[in-house]
């Protein structure tokens, strides 16, 4: 089975020694592609990146690279900015776009939000099945379950 992560990569690499994996690569991507052959992947998985860029190009090119790369009945877990956590005036301006860019924010802060409706559309437009979808809970991986998180989550199937 092949994956692929898009997130931080020094993190997930020390997570996977610790589960005993050796069946993935972790890839840094320009944004526009990723550097696999089409229909060779099993699974992607996007934490805490795509909310960081600053245009939804980006997320749609992401979205049909993650299409692209799948094999059949392969699934993508794509994390990205909460559209709920935006103020209720912005989330008015912006609902009938489905998402803000937010291009002045400092490094490491949200640059984009999308509604999960909008991110669903993207991924359909893909050839994505849309199996589920949520939001993260804030700080779940240093235990606080509880917490309001920064980003929503579709799960993805390549049919």
């Amino acid at each position: 089975m092949a994956w692929i992560f898009i997130s931080h990569q020094r993190e997930v690499e020390e997570f996977l020694a610790t589960q005993s994996k050796d069946n993935y690569s972790l890839l840094k991507t320009s944004g526009s592609n990723i550097d696999v052959a089409s229909g060779t992947i099993d699974f992607v998985y996007s934490l805490s990146v795509l909310q960081h860029v600053a245009l939804f190009e980006v997320f749609q090119s992401y979205v049909n690279e993650a299409y692209r790369c799948l094999k059949v009945g392969g699934v993508a877990q794509l994390y990205f900015g909460r559209y709920s956590r935006l103020p209720v005036r912005q989330r008015a301006r912006a609902f009938a776009n489905g998402y803000r860019e937010m291009d002045d924010q400092p490094v490491n802060h949200t640059n984009l939000v999308i509604r999960t409706g909008k991110a669903k559309e993207v991924a359909r437009s893909a050839g994505f099945s849309v199996v589920d979808h949520g939001d993260l809970t804030g700080k779940a991986q240093d235990g606080s379950p509880d917490a309001p998180g920064r980003q929503s989550s579709i799960t993805l199937l390549k049919m």
